[in-house]
């Protein structure tokens, strides 16, 4: 059973090479690109990681923040999101390399992702 835990952060960036500067500088986080892609992954020394996304790629808007809550069973679970009153904004959806994710919104409106990750046979960790 999943423990439901805050997995991975996506913060908006206006301009990638400075947001990633800003960050490395101001928390020693260490950052990669990800290549072909408007996508730079961060790591801190604790806690989960995440992505700074270009402002415009992937629908991200100025001061948008995504969070990612890891599922089991991502179809139950947004099911239940419903039954108590929240928003599937996008069903349960493959992504390649990935695993499953869905996004909804909570009565309040707040937009969140839970994603079940595929893992990587060879290490048992996400396939990213």
């Amino acid at each position: 059973m999943s423990h439901h835990a805050i997995v991975h952060l996506e913060l908006s960036a206006s301009d990638l090479d400075e947001t990633k500067e800003f960050y490395h500088e101001l928390f020693g986080w260490k950052v990669k690109p990800v290549k072909g892609a408007d996508y730079e992954v961060f790591q801190p020394s604790r806690g989960p990681g995440g992505a700074f996304i270009q402002v415009g790629s992937a629908g991200m808007k100025p001061g948008e923040i995504r969070v990612y809550i890891e599922s089991d069973d991502v179809a139950a679970n947004l099911e239940k999101v419903e039954e108590l009153g929240g928003k599937v904004i996008i069903p349960e959806t493959i992504v390649p390399g990935v695993g499953i994710i869905g996004v909804f919104t909570d009565p309040t409106g707040n937009k969140l992702t839970l994603i079940h990750f595929q893992l990587d046979p060879e290490n048992q960790g996400p396939v990213f």
